[in-house]
């Protein structure tokens, strides 16, 4: 190969970053793009199985069958998209190391990673034998982090709640429309809906952004809190609307820091159920307490405590465990 074309194949560094900001917003715009697609499914499936309640409604459509085709739509692209794409990084690590190996180099700073979907724990390469057996030792199981992830998402879900109803109770007309959208997803109890929002929507979300996004993001900005940001910021945009964007964007920060600090999905994602499938848990364990504000001040203070507590508790037990890591 002459030296033009070697010259030729080098990326420009700029063009690069360019390039990784675009598909760092794509896999929102390709989502969109689905939706519109399964649309027109779910306006067919309306019309041939159409019922009176469907037809005097204001939408063309009925909405659940719309959301359940979109977000399985989403199951079939964005988790082959994303293997793809960890496919990729991991060729490009391997090629790095082989690289840095021959140049007697053994510090490989691992931006181009893409996290495991699998896995409950990060795994890092031990400096010696002791180290790695103290890491054994302490390692959580994992059916008590997913028992942690569930009961954290739960606790979570009762502090977005009891915020957000004295928030309306402050200012009954700003969240009127949200409260009523609300009541609408979280209301229905059928098969599909619940299917839906429970699994179908946290599982494709997750792969979206902190899949796809993040990953695109911090390669874009070579660091990790910037893309944690950028992340969460898109997560909120595509809920829609200002007041449930605000809290996306708090629960998106969480989430994409726990996918850092871990290095794979699945407790994202199962934290992510955690939180949706609350949501409809919520008014029947809530159902004998009074609406009052006073309720909705102790259920705020004693959850945000709690969120509170779990939170230092989790960097104490870290710096316990491997205090030299941190």
């Amino acid at each position: 190969m002459s030296t033009s074309k070697k010259i030729n194949k080098i990326e420009n560094p700029q063009l690069k970053t360019l390039k990784l900001i675009g598909m760092t917003v794509a896999p929102l715009l390709v989502f969109y793009i689905i939706s519109f697609i399964t649309y027109f499914a779910a306006l067919a499936l309306t019309i041939i199985f159409a019922t009176d309640q469907v037809l005097e409604s204001a939408s063309p459509v009925n909405l659940y069958i719309w959301h359940f085709l979109f977000y399985l739509g989403s199951l079939i692209v964005f988790p082959y998209w994303y293997l793809r794409l960890a496919i990729k990084d991991q060729d490009e690590f391997e090629r790095m190391s082989a690289s840095a190996a021959a140049f007697g180099s053994t510090k490989i700073k691992k931006n181009i990673s893409t996290p495991r979907i699998f896995a409950l724990g990060k795994e890092s390469i031990a400096k010696d034998d002791t180290k790695n057996k103290a890491q054994k030792n302490t390692r959580l199981k994992p059916l008590a982090i997913i028992l942690g992830l569930i009961l954290f998402g739960a606790i979570l879900q009762v502090l977005v709640t009891s915020a957000i109803a004295l928030l309306s109770n402050a200012f009954p007309g700003v969240f009127s429309s949200y409260i009523g959208n609300i009541q609408a997803t979280s209301g229905n109890h059928g098969i599909l809906n619940m299917l839906t929002v429970i699994l179908l929507g946290p599982v494709a979300e997750e792969f979206i952004f902190r899949g796809l996004s993040f990953t695109y993001a911090k390669k874009a900005a070579q660091k990790s809190l910037p893309a944690i940001f950028i992340s969460a910021i898109l997560f909120a945009i595509f809920h829609g609307n200002l007041i449930q964007g605000i809290y996306a964007f708090l629960i998106g920060l969480l989430l994409a820091w726990l996918v850092e600090k871990t290095d794979t999905l699945l407790p994202s994602i199962i934290l992510h159920i955690a939180i949706n499938g609350s949501a409809f848990l919520y008014p029947i364990i809530f159902s004998g307490v009074k609406k009052t504000a006073l309720n909705y001040w102790i259920m705020f203070g004693l959850s945000l405590a709690i969120c509170v507590i779990s939170f230092f508790l989790y960097i104490a037990g870290k710096k316990k465990i491997l205090p030299h890591t941190m």
